[in-house]
């Protein structure tokens, strides 16, 4: 009986270790989550304040009452080997003033320098390369894969509301504490195909694991 309990535990152990090592191993390994080193919205109400301090970097038209035209920039810098993963997603929550309506929103690649703690509409930079478009929807998280958008490690955006949007987007800066984990704006680096290698590699660690346990235990009880 103290064989049997001895053999049971020893399998338990080792299934327990292989399910921790593995995923953990491709988290840490795999992904990469990078957060924005700046970032600040402008408004054409208040054309020369600044926001770079604020928990929110506003979106909207020129329809919105309170800020006018409202722009969003923020800035990355990626680490210098971003070019050897195959997804690299620009993620972010958001949250619309008309939770009914749906949002279109359009980013763009800004080229000139800026400064988060001085921008304003005023002295904004201009628009580059348009990258993309996307509908989103309030209270939902967003992940976009702007891979091939990558040239350098540094990606400098601006992400605006498309024309006669009668609504309001909010996403949480760099500064909104509130909004970690999940719902924090960062863009995540990843290889899915080795994550999904690994995956494998695991589930036949821990086949092999259970295999051997059972032909080891069935061994030794028919030697009693």
């Amino acid at each position: 009986m103290k064989i049997k309990n001895k053999n049971s535990t020893t399998i338990f152990l080792l299934l327990v270790i292989t399910f921790t090592i593995f995923p953990n191993f491709a988290k840490g390994q795999i992904i990469q989550t990078i957060y924005p080193t700046k970032d600040a919205s402008v408004n054409t109400v208040f054309p020369n304040d600044n926001t770079g301090s604020n928990p929110w970097l506003w979106i909207s038209s020129a329809e919105n009452a309170s800020f006018g035209r409202c722009q969003a920039y923020i800035y990355f810098e990626l680490p210098s080997d971003f070019t050897n993963y195959n997804v690299m997603n620009l993620h972010f929550y958001i949250l619309l003033g008309d939770i009914e309506a749906t949002f279109n929103i359009s980013i763009y690649r800004i080229v000139q320098d800026w400064d988060e703690m001085t921008l304003n509409w005023t002295g904004k930079p201009s628009l580059g390369e348009y990258i993309l478009s996307r509908q989103v929807e309030s209270h939902k998280t967003y992940d976009i894969n702007v891979k091939n958008h990558l040239s350098s490690n540094i990606f400098s955006i601006c992400i605006i509301a498309e024309e006669s949007q009668y609504n309001f987007g909010q996403i949480p800066s760099k500064e909104h504490g509130s909004y970690t984990g999940d719902n924090r704006l960062a863009i995540i680096l990843s290889n899915i195909d080795t994550i999904i290698i690994i995956s494998v590699v695991g589930i036949a660690v821990i086949a092999g694991t259970a295999v051997i346990g059972f032909f080891l235990y069935k061994r030794k009880k028919s030697k009693k």
